[in-house]
């Protein structure tokens, strides 16, 4: 299951924003369907994966250098601990 997310490569700040509001929209019709149905494994894991995401993004918006899989062209150059 992908929820229509890609996460490998964030290039850059804008597509970071981007994938944010995509995130908060399905954060939302998630929120949606917890007041409208029962709580199943299956809303509970979509909501965990949706949580996953949301700290894979911000974690990648905070840091301003490429690392391992996730690179961005505005912060090519990668910072080695001294």
């Amino acid at each position: 299951m992908t929820c229509g997310l890609r996460t490998p490569k964030l290039p850059n700040n804008e597509r970071l924003h981007r994938a944010m509001k995509r995130l908060n929209l399905l954060f939302e019709e998630t929120k949606e369907l917890y007041k409208k149905t029962s709580v199943s494994p299956k809303l509970c894991e979509l909501r965990n994966i949706i949580t996953v995401a949301y700290l894979i993004v911000k974690s990648a918006q905070f840091r301003h250098e490429s690392r391992g899989l996730h690179y961005k062209t505005d912060f090519l150059q990668h910072h080695s601990k001294a």
